[in-house]
């Protein structure tokens, strides 16, 4: 029975070791637009994406999902979000990063000054 009991705890222990939070491929400081974007037609990755931008970028891009993000419409966000790669082997539909919420710097009621050609597709209106 000890034996037993040794083994599950030892696979107990590979399996946390295995969803440890130091695998983060790469760590942001984005902002998060106050509407999203709506691609207008249904696709593999989705038809609403986020609209955020990097710190250390000029322009607005897009992103799928940031998984523990709570999104209210009309807000602005500032956040920093970890990348981590994820296997996507015989997945097409899935995107080899996932981005996970780390921590909200500030959520600020306000319109995000977007490009037009951004601005003319929002979602949450």
């Amino acid at each position: 029975m000890k034996r037993i009991l040794f083994v599950f705890v030892a696979l107990l222990c590979c399996v946390f070791a295995g969803c440890d939070d130091d695998k983060a491929v790469e760590v942001y400081d984005v902002t998060v637009a106050s509407t999203r974007y709506d691609s207008g037609f249904d696709s593999i990755l989705g038809r609403v994406f986020y609209i955020v931008k990097l710190d250390e970028e000029e322009h607005w891009t897009l992103w799928r999902y940031i998984h523990g993000f709570d999104y209210e419409p009309g807000y602005e966000y500032r956040i920093r979000v970890k990348e981590y790669e994820v296997d996507t082997e015989g997945m097409m539909d899935r995107s080899p990063v996932e981005y996970r919420l780390d921590k909200v710097y500030s959520k600020e009621l306000k319109t995000s000054d977007l490009p037009d050609h951004m601005a003319e597709h929002a979602y949450d209106r």
